[in-house]
């Protein structure tokens, strides 16, 4: 009876890092909500590397990631994926251009975030492939901020398409793709690889397949 209890009153404590718990993490969670109203959630903000230890040491039931942890005693699910692409705004020398080269980027600055991150290490892969600098003049904490210096002419930004959606079906960033730049973002749901998950983890997992449809763009 008491885990019955649990599974319509219990408690579920997520880690996620910005991106997620700004832009998919809403959409996402009141999908859960609707099935599952009276379970309670916190979600807290959490740098990515912290969170697979925080999982493990059961601080957290779930952590969002944009990369596989392959740590003993922890499983991961791939739930959704995003692709980082190139804004700048209306005016701006590139705003007129259908695509552009990496090299042509080389003479422009760019507003970036400084979290560590997979994708950040393939930009900087990918700029060093095509012989060509990262000229980074501002390093930011937030993706709202990075984009806020952009629309005011700082820089320029690659950010994930989530991200930066809205502002360029209004127009008030452009997205210019670049020649040979693919840089997948994939989300990742960590969780321990055991038996014994509470009844809420249990029923956070079991509508996966249906939140993964709804959050898909």
């Amino acid at each position: 009876v008491a885990e019955l209890r649990e599974m319509y009153r219990g408690r579920l404590i997520i880690g996620a890092n910005e991106s997620t718990s700004y832009y998919l993490l809403p959409q996402l969670l009141l999908e859960y909500r609707r099935q599952y109203p009276l379970i309670r959630i916190e979600v807290h903000r959490s740098v990515s590397e912290r969170i697979p230890l925080d999982v493990l040491e059961r601080k957290l039931d779930f952590g969002f990631l944009s990369y596989d942890p392959q740590q003993a005693g922890l499983e991961s699910l791939e739930i959704n994926r995003d692709d980082l692409v190139l804004v700048v705004p209306p005016g701006h020398p590139l705003a007129g251009k259908g695509q552009v080269s990496v090299r042509e980027l080389g003479g422009y600055q760019f507003v970036a975030h400084n979290a560590k991150s997979p994708s950040r290490d393939r930009i900087f892969e990918l700029f060093r492939q095509n012989h060509t600098p990262l000229n980074i003049c501002v390093e930011l904490s937030t993706l709202e901020t990075i984009k806020d210096f952009v629309l005011l002419g700082v820089g320029i930004a690659i950010l994930p398409r989530l991200s930066v959606s809205t502002e360029i079906e209004t127009r008030r960033l452009v997205h210019i793709p670049v020649r040979g730049m693919r840089i997948e973002k994939t989300l990742r749901l960590v969780f321990r690889r055991e038996s014994n998950l509470s009844h809420a983890a249990k029923s956070f997992l079991e509508p996966l397949p249906s939140l993964e449809q709804s959050v898909r763009w």
